[in-house]
């Protein structure tokens, strides 16, 4: 768990470095790989130590489920 803590600290840099780039969040399906195809992280996407892809949900506020 503690891995699992550290790898989303830094897709959250990540993700704050993305934004800082443009102006925006990675599009719904781009998820954690397009902060790596950007150069923001460096490697390849990791999985979380039960074997699972770390992915990125957006929020949403307007009490209408995207999905």
């Amino acid at each position: 768990a503690y891995a699992a803590r550290l790898d989303l600290k830094e897709v959250g840099r990540g993700l704050d470095l993305y934004h800082a780039r443009f102006g925006r969040y990675p599009a719904r399906g781009a998820g954690v790989p397009a902060l790596y195809g950007e150069g923001l992280l460096l490697g390849v996407p990791r999985t979380d130590p039960w074997g699972h892809s770390y992915e990125l949900v957006h929020a949403h506020t307007d009490g209408v489920d995207p999905t």
